[in-house]
């Protein structure tokens, strides 16, 4: 199965997870903080984010990606009890042949909130709010979820963890960049897997510089590890 969708660029055919990310190479470096952090940019209706994006074969390496660019098309959407949303849509991603719509909340602490899919293989279990520590730094848990899929029950269990913060070179201009992990696992009878997603927020543009998620475990006999990374090549703000 595939656990979690930040975008649906995720859908990696994972067995267990299938996490969207935001997010032609898919290596990316950063290096040490040596600025302090600036205030969250709300980006304006308009702005634009363009990732390289690849998949991750069960050995967790790199494979070959492609172009997909986001446009925030709402600043003001109520999503899952949530107002004040940004809703960011992908264009048409040929590899997925679909296009995706990621919705983030910008906290008053500088932590940023998304709307994150959960499901096993094909399967949705649903959608929950999770909040990541860009700003603050600390951990909380995320509250379990639980489904019946087919023949099998699947419980969702997990954390977020702030995993302190770097600098970036986009467009030309050096981004202060403040990390986030969250961890999951998803436990069944035919098998446990277990997802580790780090983000690099970039509070200066208002967006995720890069995701990187990596699943690893077997369900049934079969390995179900691999995963997906992306990482921001370019942007326009409005």
């Amino acid at each position: 199965m595939n656990i979690v969708n930040l975008r649906s660029l995720a859908a990696a055919p994972i067995a267990f997870f299938s996490l969207v990310l935001f997010s032609v190479g898919c290596n990316n470096s950063t290096g040490p903080s040596n600025t302090s952090s600036s205030a969250t940019v709300r980006p304006k209706q308009g702005s634009t984010y363009t990732d390289s994006v690849c998949r991750k074969d069960t050995s967790l390496q790199n494979k070959p990606g492609h172009f997909v660019t986001f446009t925030l098309l709402d600043t003001n959407a109520s999503i899952g009890g949530m107002t004040n949303v940004y809703m960011f849509v992908s264009s048409y991603d040929t590899s997925n042949q679909s296009s995706d719509t990621t919705y983030l909340h910008y906290e008053n602490n500088g932590n940023v909130s998304m709307y994150v899919p959960f499901a096993a293989g094909q399967f949705s279990i649903g959608r929950e709010w999770v909040t990541f520590s860009f700003a603050t730094q600390d951990s909380s848990e995320i509250p379990p979820l639980h489904a019946f899929i087919i023949v099998d029950s699947v419980t969702i269990t997990g954390s977020v963890i702030g995993a302190g913060t770097a600098t970036q070179t986009i467009n030309g201009n050096s981004l202060y960049l403040e990390k986030s992990t969250m961890n999951i696992t998803a436990s069944s009878k035919l098998g446990d897997i277990s997802a580790t997603l780090n983000l690099s927020y970039a509070p200066s543009i208002g967006f995720i510089v890069s995701d990187d998620l990596s699943e690893q475990g077997s369900a049934a006999g079969l390995n179900l590890s691999g995963g997906v990374a992306a990482f921001l090549r370019s942007y326009t703000l409005k």
